[in-house]
């Protein structure tokens, strides 16, 4: 067996923007990953996180937009597919 950790990270001006792209990315990977053999189980969620971002100019903090960032387990039990599926 063959354990992975992914994550896929967004980047947006505003929260719903970056929650969204990043959703939207993990459902793409979840779906390549069943249709290539991998168990809904052995797709799981390790972590969901939404931060602000900020830029500092002469000391000053300054909001510049949003990330997101969406981790995965992943196992793959047939190690013989393992080639095709990463």
């Amino acid at each position: 067996m063959i354990s992975l950790a992914l994550s896929v990270y967004s980047r947006a001006q505003n929260s719903k923007e970056a929650y969204d792209s990043v959703n939207t990315w993990v459902a793409a990977l979840k779906k390549i990953l069943k249709e290539s053999g991998v168990a809904d189980a052995d797709i799981q969620t390790t972590g969901v996180y939404l931060n602000p971002e900020y830029n500092y100019v002469d000391g000053t903090q300054k909001p510049n937009g949003f990330s997101a960032t969406h981790s995965l387990s992943v196992k793959i039990r047939k190690l013989s597919d393992a080639n095709t599926i990463l």
